[in-house]
């Protein structure tokens, strides 16, 4: 059946909805992506933090784990580092509203403090609080059928995934849809589809239980699911640094330089295999949204925010300079995770090696001052290089998002110029001899009768 995981990635945090984006995965592949809208967080038994610590003191609840009394985040709590919540069928007679409710005992709120009603009329007054289901007691709330939701989250019996156009849909729960631009609320008729799009392909896949991740835009991490596909080095895969764009859709940009893989690939051989990717290439509004410094060297390929399940920021950083000493630069993001780069003064160009050539030889000839090569680029044409035993040309070409826009950094021409002992190579033998080879990795096409691009996927 395979190894299926999801996540929620939140993006946009108001003061009345979050707008995330939920991905589900079967296995490496993603199957399903949607968006998400949800009300914001709500104040657990009374109307201040100290009310609430106080509450479950007297009267020892459990704790709002992850909900704060302000605007702008979610009733929800993010999930831990390696403990995912349970996404799995509830069988479609439960009810969203199926939240725990605990009865304080002046004012009668629900513990995710989403409605002043009293949950239990009959309650007495000095009577101790006592757990219900808030769709037994509490029927003027809406309820809304749905199949599929998580289970395990603080404060809640469980969080279902069903329909609506907005915040006001919902008591805690998880509205699906497809969001149009920066739009408020879904189409009532999509966020249906949407809904029913998932359940039938979670149907298809016999329904099955799975790990879900609740996290932030940027800090989504590679927890729990195998990767496949294109790899670059020896430990990373394109799938885990492509950037999945405004709203999590994939906007196409994948760039990462041949420098960074090299460096991260020493670290892993180092440190072993305990890396977690939070953020690699990014668009333009995916670094806004991670709150990016404007030239960002995530934007260009030369970038990654990682953590190691073993080892602090402070320690890993510490770490990182031993072993790269000056070849990257690396900064302190929180007490797990870490960003570092490998930047590349204009000075120094003719200086950085890569591969046989050196970051001049693959800079933009625009003028423009880009030097990011895709790591596939430079395994490709080194490749060529070693089979033939013969030297080859870069071309000077334009190659920054100004020409190329997504598949800046992407591509190279080049050539198998003449030789003292062998003429030059025509461009339909180097595509003929090497084509079939990267076909999973790269494409090569003819340019001219001497000329061929290689083209990273």
């Amino acid at each position: 059946m395979g190894s299926f995981s999801g996540r929620l990635v939140r993006y946009e945090f108001n003061q009345n909805n979050t707008f995330g984006v939920m991905e589900i995965f079967n296995g490496s592949q993603k199957i399903f992506s949607c968006d998400v809208v949800e009300d914001t967080v709500r104040t657990p038994y009374g109307t201040s933090y100290a009310e609430i610590k106080a509450t479950e003191k007297q009267w020892k609840l459990p704790q709002a784990s992850g909900n704060k009394s302000a605007g702008g985040d979610t009733a929800i709590p993010f999930s831990e580092p390696g403990k995912p919540y349970s996404c799995g069928l509830f069988g479609s007679n439960r009810f969203c509203t199926h939240h725990t409710v605990y009865i304080e005992r002046k004012t009668g709120t629900t513990c995710d403090g989403s409605s002043t009603y009293e949950a239990n009329r009959a309650a007495k007054p000095q009577r101790e609080p006592k757990t219900y289901e808030t769709d037994q007691y509490a029927p003027e709330v809406k309820r809304q059928k749905a199949k599929y939701g998580l289970e395990g989250v603080p404060c809640f019996s469980g969080i279902k995934f069903h329909r609506g156009t907005n915040e006001g849909y919902t008591e805690g729960c998880l509205i699906l849809g497809r969001r149009s631009g920066k739009a408020q609320c879904f189409d009532l008729n999509v966020s249906i589809k949407t809904v029913v799009e998932f359940e039938t392909l979670m149907e298809k896949y016999g329904n099955p239980t799975f790990p879900f991740e609740i996290t932030k835009a940027g800090m989504e991490k590679s927890v729990g699911r195998t990767f496949s596909g294109i790899k670059l080095g020896d430990y990373l895969f394109r799938e885990q640094m492509i950037c999945y764009g405004e709203n999590g859709h994939n906007c196409g940009k994948k760039i990462v330089d041949y420098v960074l893989v090299s460096a991260f690939d020493q670290l892993a051989k180092k440190y072993g295999d305990k890396f977690d990717i939070a953020s690699g290439t990014r668009c333009v509004e995916m670094n806004k949204l991670c709150k990016g410094v404007q030239d960002s060297n995530h934007l260009i390929g030369k970038a990654i925010d990682f953590s190691h399940s073993e080892m602090k920021a402070d320690k890993l950083i510490q770490e990182i300079q031993s072993t790269l000493k000056g070849a990257v630069s690396v900064l302190k993001i929180d007490d797990t995770i870490v960003h570092m780069d490998v930047r590349s003064p204009s000075d120094d160009k003719k200086k950085i090696p890569i591969g046989s050539f050196t970051r001049a030889d693959y800079a933009c000839k625009c003028g423009c001052g880009f030097d990011s090569v895709d790591y596939t680029v430079v395994r490709v044409l080194e490749t060529i290089k070693q089979t033939l035993s013969r030297p080859i040309q870069i071309l000077e070409s334009q190659k920054c998002e100004q020409y190329a826009q997504n598949g800046a950094g992407m591509f190279a021409d080049f050539s198998v110029p003449k030789s003292k002992k062998d003429n030059a190579m025509e461009a339909s033998d180097i595509v003929n001899t090497f084509g079939g080879k990267f076909s999973t990795i790269a494409k090569l096409e003819k340019m001219s009768q001497f000329v061929v691009r290689v083209i990273a996927l």
